[in-house]
């Protein structure tokens, strides 16, 4: 079912029961009506509206995981307003210029079993970087609903007049073993990808910490500098598919919701819609 939540004129929020849904059987589009709304908007201004969809429980081996769900205003059809003098509109908007949805995750629901949030760390120093020495940390946390694997990584690189090779990712629970034992350095776009020797699982509820390092540090003088961070996260969506068979930027990970999960069923995913991966940047920068 769709419900709406909105503000009425003295102030207070209003949730309405399911709207009169009609499905189309050519395409995956479900039309609902709303009537005998007190929604209110004053004048000059702008009011809010809420959309609640109700989407099923993802039990294991459940088809629904990944699926994308967009909700759009129809600005034509059985749309009506009407303002303090008492005439309606019925139309919502010019044609010219319609209400933009999908684009870069705006107005858009993905159904996961459970999902990851990343917390990137913030750090600024003159500090000289070290081979081997810490150049970005970050925390990845599974939600309460279940655990989750990553399969890939991706983290961008800016230097000036240094260079930063060999890039390894480290569980700072077990300091001493690079989780890719073999190094890999920046692309021409300072693109660092890392994938893992062995699936990353991080239980339900709970956190890891890692460290990613570089086993080269040259050129530092003068004038130099690195900056590291999350890369930025596909804005395109990707159905589930198989951990080798993603695509994207990097970011390769698992709700494990398919039946005997492994890197081969199709329950894996790309960075689309990942949250907080915007957060924390280290930055060196010798003086």
């Amino acid at each position: 079912g769709v419900e709406l939540q909105y503000l009425d004129a003295n102030g207070v929020k209003q949730t309405t029961g399911p709207g009169l849904m009609t499905t189309y059987s050519s395409a995956a589009t479900t039309t609902v009506q709303f009537t005998g709304l007190n929604f209110y908007v004053p004048m000059n201004d702008s009011s809010d509206v809420t959309v609640l969809v109700n989407t099923p429980t993802i039990a294991s081996g459940g088809n629904v995981a990944g699926t994308k769900i967009q909700v759009a205003l129809n600005r034509s059809t059985n749309f009506q307003a009407v303002n303090s003098a008492g005439t309606a509109s019925t139309t919502a908007f010019a044609s010219t210029n319609p209400i933009s949805y999908g684009t870069a995750g705006y107005g858009t629901l993905v159904l996961h079993k459970t999902v990851p949030a990343f917390l990137g760390q913030s750090y600024s120093t003159s500090a000289t970087p070290t081979s081997g020495s810490d150049m970005y940390d970050f925390t990845i946390s599974a939600d309460t609903a279940g655990p989750v694997e990553i399969d890939g990584l991706a983290f961008n690189t800016a230097t000036s007049t240094m260079s930063a090779s060999g890039f390894q990712l480290f569980d700072q629970a077990n300091p001493s073993v690079a989780l890719n034992a073999t190094g890999v350095n920046a692309d021409n776009n300072g693109n660092v990808k890392i994938v893992p020797d062995q699936v990353i699982s991080i239980p339900a509820g709970s956190s890891k910490t890692f460290s990613l390092k570089a086993a080269t540090i040259s050129g530092w003088a003068s004038g130099a500098s690195i900056v590291v961070k999350f890369a930025t996260p596909s804005s395109t969506w990707y159905a589930g598919t198989t951990a080798s068979g993603v695509a994207g930027n990097g970011y390769v990970w698992s709700d494990r919701s398919a039946t005997s999960h492994s890197t081969s069923t199709s329950d894996w995913f790309n960075g689309y819609l990942l949250r907080d991966l915007v957060s924390g940047v280290y930055s060196y920068t010798h003086s």
